[in-house]
């Protein structure tokens, strides 16, 4: 690929290829690729895809979030697997999304997902021993790896992308009162079993698949169930051309200019463009979930009963998933610029140290807590959805796509990272209070 088709970014070295300067606008300077109709009343197709996102969102993240809730079900003393399996594979997705991804279809990935989705609450409801249930759980996480990152990118096809990245940010923040929801309403209230709630949730694996294959509208030049340089031969049976509304975004014929792009050219474009929204939102994930998986379970009123940590685990995720909820559905609202993008995640690891140490040594220790974890669910939320607005303000549009895909890394790698410190904090938190049944033993 020559320098000219990148509009020179592309720079030879000595050491091999770097990419310079172009991508990216001045942070300081006003947004070069704001859509111009992002404050325009939406049509009535438009509102039907904004929901098609919203939707998509909670159905993606709900998969995922049902497995947490319910983990102790799923393997009784192992809640560390379930945590594993279900991030793992995520990752490993996402990770490899940035150099696979335009070699596959939309419509084609969409539907292993949709396969994914109904393999894994089949598999976890009837399971008949450990290692089929954690296969189970994966399945959910490499779904969940791989439909958000291809509506992540998806959106970036739709002339008003802020508001389609808002919707969707906004469903995937509802998905954790939702997930949590599913198995108290059906399973502790309910009276249903553990294998009749989770069969149930196939429900939601149908939803999806009518969702992304029926009503979703496909985007003008983006090839749903084909690449656009393949033969119309290999188009299948049942795809079809749909009309557009107007809220989708006209593509030239050349296509996004990343898919011209080397694999040591989109690794070199991750690490020297995309840092500036990645960094934060690794930095505001490792905080928060690290917050969950460890400090949270070590506080309780009194520490030692486990009831009462029990209990203020629940509740203290409750109020941090009501955060994220508000804030991920904020996006068309206001827009961090990248000097309150990089401040939240700063102020995220604060409330972090501020737990850890609280739990420790509980000079603030009563009920009033869950007002910062309801910060902590604002502050993870607002980096979430800002960071991808923003990638869609500061990013040339034609690696916008690419760059939206590959952002999703940091996702995945920012909770692997929490969940080995959150294990190592819970440690010495049981430790310091005499508490024995920690998941790691130090």
């Amino acid at each position: 690929m020559s320098n000219r088709e990148f509009g020179n970014p592309v720079t030879p070295t000595s050491e091999g290829t770097s990419f310079t300067g172009s991508f990216t606008a001045d942070p300081d300077s006003e947004p070069s690729h704001q859509p111009d109709r992002e404050l325009e009343p939406f049509t009535r197709e438009e509102k039907k895809q904004l929901a098609c996102f919203w939707f998509a969102g909670l159905l993606n993240n709900s998969s995922y979030v049902i497995m947490i809730a319910g983990a102790k079900s799923i393997i009784g003393g192992g809640v560390a697997i379930v945590f594993l399996a279900g991030i793992v594979p995520s990752l490993i997705v996402s990770l490899s999304a940035p150099y696979w991804f335009h070699k596959v279809p939309y419509g084609v990935r969409l539907w292993i997902a949709t396969i994914l989705m109904g393999l894994s609450y089949t598999t976890v409801a009837l399971a008949p021993n450990v290692p089929i249930a954690v296969a189970g759980v994966a399945f959910a996480s490499a779904q969940s790896g791989l439909g958000e990152p291809s509506f992540l990118a998806l959106a970036s096809h739709y002339e008003r992308k802020k508001s389609f990245l808002t919707a969707w940010s906004s469903g995937t923040g509802f998905a954790g009162l939702f997930g949590y929801g599913w198995i108290t309403v059906f399973h502790k209230f309910g009276g249903l079993g553990f294998t009749l709630t989770i069969l149930l949730a196939n429900l939601l694996a149908v939803a999806w698949a009518v969702l992304t294959d029926r009503i979703l509208t496909r985007p003008e030049g983006v090839g749903w169930y084909r690449l656009l340089d393949e033969p119309d031969d290999l188009l299948l049976p049942a795809e079809e051309v749909k009309e557009q509304g107007s809220e989708v975004k006209e593509q030239g014929s050349e296509g996004p200019a990343s898919e011209d792009m080397t694999n040591l050219e989109r690794l070199l474009f991750i690490r020297d463009e995309l840092w500036p929204y990645t960094v934060p939102l690794v930095i505001v994930y490792v905080s928060e979930y690290a917050m969950q998986s460890g400090v949270w379970a070590a506080i309780g009123f009194p520490v030692t009963d486990k009831d009462a940590r029990d209990s203020f685990y629940l509740y203290a995720n409750f109020c941090y998933q009501a955060g994220v909820f508000a804030s991920r559905s904020s996006g068309m609202l206001f827009q961090a610029r990248r000097g309150a993008l990089w401040a939240m995640p700063v102020l995220q690891a604060g409330l972090c140290i501020f737990f850890y140490t609280d739990a420790q040594y509980q000079y603030w220790y009563n009920w009033g807590l869950y007002f910062p974890a309801f910060v902590t669910g604002l502050l993870g939320g607002a980096v979430y959805v800002n960071a991808l607005t923003l990638i869609c303000q500061e990013v040339d549009p034609r690696y916008q796509e690419f760059s939206l895909t590959a952002v999703a890394t940091a996702f995945s790698m920012g909770i692997v990272f929490a969940n080995g410190a959150g294990l190592v904090m819970q440690c010495e938190l049981y430790k310091t209070h005499g508490i024995g049944g920690a998941t790691l033993d130090c």
